[in-house]
């Protein structure tokens, strides 16, 4: 009867029953379900003997006139009931189907109410399904579609018990037609904003069920009041072992994690002795190279107690390995506020990379305390360890910032474990590092037993040097037998500190301020080391420039002219000096100031005048070393020199 209303070429319509009266009822049942214009215009009889020659859209006949139209489906359409071999009539129109299922219901007054609503054209499938959905009525599957999208386009057409009602059926698994979660959640957003969360929590429960069950999704958000009671404990029953499971799966992905949790949190679905094992992936997955994501982040915000456990377990990380967890948090970007004190994390949170070229770190180490809330100081002894390890993580302390740290106690240091840090900054120091001396002084005053015999004889040489380097401002050096002292501590010291040792005692050996009987000492010790340092300070050019000083020149010849035979390696050491060294040294001055060096042996040691004045003659004879050093008479010509006049017949040369 539709097609015949959309259509006037359409196959007419013929009805066979032995009744002429169920004729009359089908045309009433008809003409209730179509649109009163279309029932108005209708063209019926209810009986004829020859329906061939019938005009009307709709033919009644008895079963065997209807042979007559038999076999031409494209001229009439015939229903023919008392025909138990003729095939129900198979069609696709979901609104005739829709409105069938009306009619078999006996909800016949929708038909009535459906052209009130919005969008309820001549044959709409949907308000007519949405209606029937409203009084339980059970549609065709297609129609469930037509319904909701009829539904989603016109939010505000049903009163919110009917909408509650229709979401409640679109939403019922068993009901051929149920909508998928796709179009669920289609429908659940055409609502936002327009409705009450309450009357959408059908759908919101199917939704979230669906999420829970399928591994491949995630969870939504919920809002407050999303789920009224009565939903949230039937979906607590249903849903808490899915929800568990997912929980305690270490391949489930952030991003379902996350929605698992608030779904928990939301249901009620007790959970807390999952979270140990969930913050610990959590805690691998910030510290690994790849570092954490936007997912790890949004699974911490869906927990509460899960973020603190996380920063339970950071913090302990970051007493152990202060350096990598400084490294995670920088692109993490992690919540790091919550209750309970965490310093050791709080202050890798703080810390940024020190350049390599920092001089002084421990001004970046009172800027990291600062930064991390800890001005007052680190407070206990593994914070310190903590602090140290994030400023110093490539190398030891210099021996001056060994120096400025060590004045926050030693007592702090040896109970964090840094103790030995400060040691090595003093031992370990190069060659040329002024303040290790003066460290190992420091150290060696909080007493043996907190050193330990392995760096003892180190720092005791080392505070040695501090001695022999500041001989005149320092009381507590001892006046006489360093040589020994320094042979007796470089026997327990490693390498570098014995030649340290030496250096610094062949420095002041080489002093004019000398203390007297150590270059004795020296010569009688046959040393190699000692004496080899002494030669290697000797032949420095600082040593060279100063020679050029008359008294350092009459210094150098007594002592190298000194202890002859004392002690082989002293024998040849002094004697190479003096070729080696001073002679060139000597040959280079002026007359001037060979005759100055001359005087000031004659002051220092008479006897000892004549003995320089015969080592400084040059090879070409006694004239010159007599010119040198005699005094001039203006009253006697210069005696003229070699090269003045030249032999005859030398002319060319």
């Amino acid at each position: 009867m539709r097609r015949l209303a959309e259509d006037p070429q359409a196959p007419q319509v013929v009805l066979a029953e032995p009744d002429t009266r169920d004729v009359v009822h089908w045309l009433i049942v008809a003409c209730a379900a179509l649109p009163r214009d279309v029932a108005r215009d209708l063209t019926f009889t209810t009986y004829t003997r020859r329906p061939q020659h019938a005009r009307q859209q709709v033919v009644g006949v008895r079963p065997e006139d209807a042979r007559a139209v038999a076999g031409q489906p494209h001229r009439y359409a015939v229903h023919d009931r008392a025909d138990g071999r003729a095939e129900p009539p198979a069609t696709d129109d979901v609104w005739a189907l829709t409105a069938a299922a009306v009619w078999a219901a006996g909800a016949t007054p929708l038909f009535k109410r459906v052209q009130r609503l919005p969008g309820a054209g001549p044959f709409a499938a949907g308000p007519l399904a949405a209606l029937a959905l409203t009084e339980d009525v059970p549609v065709p599957a297609g129609a469930v579609a037509e319904a909701a999208r009829w539904a989603a386009a016109h939010p505000r057409a049903l009163d919110e018990a009917a909408l509650e009602t229709f979401l409640r059926a679109v939403c019922d698994e068993d009901r051929p037609g149920a909508l998928a979660p796709d179009a669920l959640a289609a429908l659940l957003a055409a609502f936002r904003d327009t409705v009450p969360l309450a009357v959408t929590a059908p759908v919101t429960a199917r939704l979230l069920a669906a999420a829970v069950r399928d591994p491949a999704a995630a969870p939504p958000a919920l809002p407050p009041g999303a789920l009224p009671e009565p939903y949230r404990d039937r979906l607590a029953g249903d849903l808490g072992e899915p929800v568990r499971a997912g929980l305690a799966t270490p391949a489930t992905p952030h991003r379902r994690t996350a929605g698992l949790l608030r779904t928990a949190l939301t249901l009620g679905v007790e959970h807390e002795d999952l979270l140990p094992g969930l913050a610990e992936r959590l805690c691998r997955q910030v510290l690994d190279p790849a570092g954490a994501d936007d997912a790890v982040r949004e699974v911490l915000a869906a927990s509460e107690p899960l973020q603190q456990r996380l920063l339970d377990l950071l913090e302990t990380r970051a007493a152990d390995h202060p350096e990598a967890v400084a490294a995670a948090l920088r692109p993490a970007r992690l919540p790091l506020d919550g209750p309970g004190d965490r310093p050791h994390l709080r202050l890798c949170a703080a810390a940024e990379p020190v350049p390599s070229g920092t001089a002084n770190r421990t001004a970046v180490l009172a800027e990291l305390l600062r930064r991390a809330g800890l001005d007052g100081g680190p407070g206990t002894p593994l914070v310190l360890r903590t602090a140290m390890g994030l400023v110093w993580p490539d190398r030891t302390p210099t021996a001056a910032e060994a120096s400025s740290l060590l004045t926050r106690g030693p007592a702090l240091h040896q109970a964090a474990g840094t103790w030995d840090h400060l040691v090595s900054a003093a031992v370990d120091a190069p060659a040329n590092d002024a303040d290790a001396p003066l460290l190992a002084r420091m150290l060696l005053a909080e007493g043996a037993e907190a050193l330990g015999r392995a760096v003892l004889g180190d720092l005791k040489l080392l505070s040695l040097v501090q001695a022999l380097q500041h001989p005149d401002g320092d009381p507590t050096v001892p006046h006489g037998n360093l040589v020994h002292r320094v042979q007796a501590l470089s026997q327990s010291a490693r390498p570098a500190v014995q030649k340290r040792a030496a250096h610094a005692l062949a420095l002041l050996l080489l002093r004019p301020t000398r203390p007297a009987g150590e270059v004795r000492a020296l010569a009688e010790s046959n040393d190699p080391s000692l004496i080899d340092a002494y030669d290697k300070a000797a032949r420095s050019p600082v040593l060279t420039d100063f020679l050029t000083a008359p008294h350092r020149v009459a210094d150098c010849y007594l002592v190298w002219t000194a202890h002859q035979g004392v002690g082989p390696v002293w024998e040849l050491t002094r004697t190479a000096l003096l070729d080696e060294v001073l002679r060139p040294v000597v040959r280079r001055l002026p007359e001037d100031q060979l005759r100055a060096a001359a005087d000031v042996l004659a002051r220092t040691a008479p006897g000892r005048r004549a003995a320089f004045e015969e080592w400084c003659r040059p090879p070409g004879g006694v004239k010159q070393i007599f010119r040198r050093f005699a005094v001039r008479r203006p009253d006697k010509a210069p005696e003229p020199r070699w090269g003045d006049v030249r032999p005859p017949g030398d002319e060319g040369r």
